[in-house]
């Protein structure tokens, strides 16, 4: 039986408000929707592939407060089991307060600053036992920390959702070229590796495979062969936010990717699970399960 993805990071509670247009400096205005949900990259990206029928596990610190509680039972309501969170008394959860403007498709987000993240004793064993990991910005640099030491035959083979930045001790920490899958913007791999076609800087990017997202246009990839990619976005007409969306797309490219998918294949099915995802306002409502990804591909492409 297949080993469950370990996904590490962050998981937060949102609180997200619709507006018409983001308010000025001291303005009231009125929001036609007010929604909280569950978040955080590693952890949305956990219930992306859990839905699309992958097993996961979902290691992350919350706090001993309500929003830890919310955390938890929104993981738990997913089916993903609240076994790997760390409860640490001196932490406050994550949250975040997310104001999205109709007018112009952007959005505001004010978040609590979060303590690095250290794995427990109990959950680096998880860590050397699992095959496939997935981290976020959060997640990398604790997994390469606990994997120090360990000698490289032993490590798990490991995705990274490179979307925002690591700084100081974190960057220090997290080397590419020990990355299985390394999934940045386009524009962070030409920040670290130089401008250029788009096959020069997937080739001079030093993880074993990497794709580049592209926002709405979609993605590129290059795999393991050297072979490359190209996958248009996709979109909905029953669009709701792209809060989110980035971390369903790293994990619909993670649930294909460790089941075996070919990469031409994985790109097009995780740009059509963050475009679906794309229906809700919330980054977790609206996010497909396998057979309704398929049902939109097949008309999709018809």
């Amino acid at each position: 039986m297949p080993l469950p993805v370990l996904f590490v990071g962050a998981a937060t509670y949102d609180a997200i408000a619709v507006v018409d247009r983001t308010p000025a400096s001291d303005e009231r205005v009125i929001a036609s929707t007010i929604r909280y949900a569950g978040g955080g990259p590693a952890a949305t990206a956990a219930v992306a592939a859990k839905r699309l029928g992958l097993d996961v596990e979902l290691i992350a610190a919350i706090g001993p407060d309500q929003v830890g509680d919310y955390i938890r039972s929104g993981l738990e309501e997913e089916g993903i089991s609240a076994e790997l969170l760390q409860v640490e008394t001196d932490r406050a959860s994550q949250a975040s307060v997310i104001i999205c403007s109709d007018a112009d498709a952007t959005r505001s987000i004010a978040t609590r600053e979060v303590a690095p993240l250290h794995l427990s004793a109990e959950n680096r064993e998880r860590l050397l036992a699992a095959e496939w990991v997935h981290v976020d910005h959060l997640g990398w640099p604790a997994v390469a920390e606990a994997l120090a030491h360990v000698p490289r035959e032993q490590h798990p083979r490991i995705s990274v959702d490179a979307g925002n930045p690591l700084v100081g001790a974190a960057a220090r920490l997290c080397t590419v070229e020990d990355v299985d899958l390394y999934v940045p913007p386009l524009e962070k791999l030409i920040e670290l590796y130089g401008n250029g076609s788009h096959e020069e800087i997937l080739r001079g990017t030093p993880s074993l495979s990497v794709v580049a997202t592209l926002g709405s246009e979609g993605c590129i990839g290059r795999d393991s062969a050297d072979n490359f990619y190209s996958a248009p976005g996709f979109a909905v007409d029953d669009f709701g936010s792209t809060l989110g969306a980035g971390d369903v797309f790293h994990g619909a490219l993670t649930a294909a990717i460790t089941q075996g998918t070919p990469m031409a294949d994985a790109l097009i099915y995780a740009n059509a699970v963050a475009a679906l995802s794309c229906r809700g306002v919330d980054g977790r409502s609206a996010i497909p399960n396998h057979n309704e990804t398929i049902a939109f591909l097949r008309k999709a492409q018809k």
